[in-house]
């Protein structure tokens, strides 16, 4: 996009109307089909976990479970507002889903239970899937580097600020909005746009990724019977910016940057997170499962970690009393990694929190900043173990694993998607569907996936 006078918001329009299929580079399109085969997975994993059992529940007490909008791992339906907020629950319920720096934000929770939803009111083909996904997820990405990290300091969680947005853009393009009604629809999810990370660490969390689906859906659906919103609603007068935003740039570079630069082929534009807790400890995690092998046999009498500011902001649990707590407390994430020598699912339980022996290590964790790396915001971490024979053991992750110079392999996505479908499909049947996903442009009919995913049917 050239550099010119047109509004932030007339750029997000055009961007959003004029952007084919044909535009999408080949690396960003295979990212992005990754990104929703992973978060499919994570949402059938979520659907069956206490926090999604509370929404269900509270949706049949509202007397929702009556439509035709499927919930994914369930055997209910219901409209499809309430199918996003749902999935989109289901999708972070277990912080096992995608994440973008520097959001920073998880883009496939609002994304992908958006478009389901919508793609069961207005058939969608793949391609037109991994479109309106694609022009969703750079405007997140844009957002959070225009915003961030100001925003997300003074404390804001962007998954579902700036995710609201995000999903109400992917559902503009998934129906085919004119410009007017697009910008009404971005006028109208703005105004639905909150989250607080004072709520990191229970269950509010994950539903600010269904209440960004959620108002997506709602903003895309009224914008297309022509419900109204202000203009510009992004740099106006009490509008998006005003409200979110702090010491912005005046150029609004990364919104001009739009279809031009594609956020989701640099290097910490996506990452596929290896274990289901904070992406901020995913390095440590790693370290410590290197360094389990080692200690075994031998008492630990210490363990510190060294990372930079923003994981100690972030990871504020030193003694979690809930497996949601646990998932944002590196003292956990390490002492259950050690123990039990994996970090999956099963690592992050309540069996695993009342577990003796993460408890005794618990209390043996340090959490500290290294100086070196203290503003490093993509810093991983630094493990070293003090064994009660006295030897140190210690290992470095720079980088943690799942961002694109460590992607997953294939290998590796599949037996996320096998582990995390297993209590819907047999291993065989999640590796079909894994295939299936996989070849999401060619499908002409996206809904073929979700019915995969309903017990009913099977």
């Amino acid at each position: 996009m050239t550099q010119t006078a047109i509004s932030p918001t007339a750029a997000m329009v055009g961007f959003i109307g004029k952007t084919t299929f044909g535009d999408l580079p080949a690396l960003a399109r295979t990212r992005a089909v990754a990104c929703v085969a992973d978060t499919i997975g994570v949402m059938a994993a979520g659907a069956s976990c206490d926090i999604a059992d509370r929404v269900l529940a509270a949706l049949r007490d509202a007397g929702s479970l009556n439509g035709k909008h499927p919930l994914i791992g369930t055997a209910e339906s219901t409209n499809a507002l309430d199918a996003a907020l749902f999935n989109g629950v289901a999708a972070h319920a277990l912080d096992y889903d995608d994440v973008n720096h520097p959001g920073p934000m998880h883009p496939g929770c609002h994304l992908v239970p958006a478009l389901l939803a919508l793609s069961s009111v207005h058939p969608a083909s793949g391609q037109e899937f991994v479109l309106a996904y694609l022009i969703g997820f750079e405007i997140d990405a844009k957002l959070g580097r225009l915003l961030n990290p100001r925003h997300y300091d003074r404390g804001w969680h962007a998954t579902s600020t700036i995710g609201t947005v995000a999903a109400a853009a992917a559902g503009a393009s998934l129906l085919g909005l004119d410009p007017e009604a697009t910008e009404n629809c971005l006028s109208i999810a703005a105004s639905s746009a909150a989250g607080l990370r004072g709520n990191i660490g229970s269950m509010a969390k994950p539903l600010h990724a269904g209440a960004a689906a959620r108002a997506g859906v709602q903003a895309a659906l009224l914008a297309s019977h022509g419900f109204t919103g202000t203009k510009n609603i992004l740099e106006r007068r009490h509008g998006y910016f005003d409200a979110f935003g702090d010491d912005l740039d005046p150029d609004f570079g990364p919104l001009r940057e739009l279809g031009s630069i594609w956020d989701i082929e640099s290097e910490f534009g996506v990452g596929l997170k290896p274990y289901p807790c904070c992406g901020e400890a995913t390095a440590a995690v790693e370290a410590a499962l290197d360094l389990a092998g080692q200690s075994a046999g031998t008492a630990i009498e210490k363990i510190l970690v060294a990372t930079n500011e923003r994981a100690t902001r972030i990871l504020t649990y030193p003694r979690p009393t809930t497996v949601e707590e646990a998932r944002f407390s590196m003292p956990f994430c390490l002492a259950t990694a050690l123990v039990h020598r994996r970090a999956d699912l099963s690592a992050f339980s309540t069996e695993a929190l009342a577990d003796e022996q993460v408890n005794d290590l618990i209390r043996r964790v340090e959490h500290v900043i290294d100086e070196q790396y203290r503003h490093e915001r993509e810093f991983g971490a630094i493990v070293r173990i003090t064994l009660a024979d006295g030897r140190e053991l210690e290992r470095i992750v720079p980088v943690a694993k799942g961002w694109a110079g460590r992607w997953l392999t294939e290998d590796e996505q599949l037996e996320k998607f096998v582990m995390c479908t297993r209590g819907y499909l047999s291993q065989t049947d999640a590796r079909d569907l894994h295939r299936l996903v996989i070849s999401l442009e060619s499908l002409p009919d996206v809904s073929a996936i979700v019915s995969r995913l309903m017990p009913a049917a099977q």
